[in-house]
């Protein structure tokens, strides 16, 4: 039967043993740390997609507000084109105004003159 001693490579049970633990303790604690690492990543991974998930609601929300101002700008200018077309006509009455008074004066002066004519004709024969 040998001994160990005749072995000086080979170390004691309880040598190897404790070495054998402090490896499985060595694992372990490197075990733990990847599944916190794990636990770090997925958790930033879904605070990152909460961010990109508001990120996307924000631009949804800003979109839809660029539509309603681009509908507002729209609906504004066909009232400044109806405004403008309305102040042409009024202007065009307004200038047609001015030629129908001109037009009802001349014509009531030439009714006076016609009625001064006749009545001259009338009286002086």
């Amino acid at each position: 039967m040998s001994d160990f001693t005749d072995y000086p490579e080979r170390l004691d049970l309880r040598e190897q043993l404790a070495r054998i633990d402090g490896i499985m303790a060595s694992n372990q604690k490197m075990l733990r740390e990847r599944a916190n690492i794990a636990a770090e990543t997925r958790q930033e991974r879904l605070e990152l997609d909460s961010l990109a998930a508001d990120r996307q609601r924000d631009d949804r929300e800003q979109l839809a507000r660029i539509d309603n101002l681009l509908v507002d700008a729209q609906k504004k200018r066909v009232e400044h084109e109806n405004l403008m077309a309305e102040t042409r006509g009024k202007r065009i009455e307004r200038q047609l105004q001015t030629w129908q008074v001109f037009a009802t004066l001349l014509a009531g002066g030439a009714a006076f003159f016609a009625a001064g004519a006749a009545f001259v004709k009338l009286i002086g024969g």
